[in-house]
């Protein structure tokens, strides 16, 4: 029987937490303040970015919903503008705020993805310097976590 969108994105969902959660566990508390291949970033803002990443996504899925773009910018412009505050709210950070935080963005995006309608997976959305739809919303995570994963192993 086929797998319907929802169902195909929950499995992808729960992958990509038990994905982000092996990656935290690899590391130690001072692991985390090591640099990543990303020269922006440390280990520990790379967690933290992926994290700020998911809990965008209710907001992200309201927005195509309602036929609406978040923050349409230039991926320089981007790049330029994440950098200063993920580091400074990184800074905050620890394994367990981490592995909680994800956890509850995570919650909230499955209750995102449950208040879709079927007729709404193509609803398309412009975010950042990104075009999408309502799917590549929930989608996108998955290529997030395989980005930033390779940065900091």
């Amino acid at each position: 029987m086929p797998t319907s969108i929802r169902d195909s994105l929950r499995a992808e969902m729960e992958t990509n937490r038990a994905n982000f959660q092996a990656l935290l566990n690899q590391f130690s508390e001072a692991d985390l303040t090591r640099p990543s291949a990303n020269p922006a970033f440390s280990v520990k803002a790379i967690l933290h970015h992926m994290t700020n990443s998911l809990q965008t996504v209710p907001l992200e899925a309201r927005a195509a919903q309602r036929g609406h773009n978040l923050l349409v910018m230039p991926q320089g412009l981007y790049d330029i503008l994440i950098v200063p505050g993920t580091r400074f709210t990184a800074w905050f950070q620890n394994k367990a705020s981490l592995a909680r935080n994800y956890d509850a963005a995570h919650k909230q995006a499955l209750k995102a993805l449950d208040a879709v309608q079927d007729a709404e997976w193509t609803c398309p959305l412009q975010m950042l310097y990104v075009k999408t739809t309502l799917e590549g919303v929930f989608r996108l995570q998955a290529r997030h976590i395989a980005e930033h994963t390779a940065q900091v192993i």
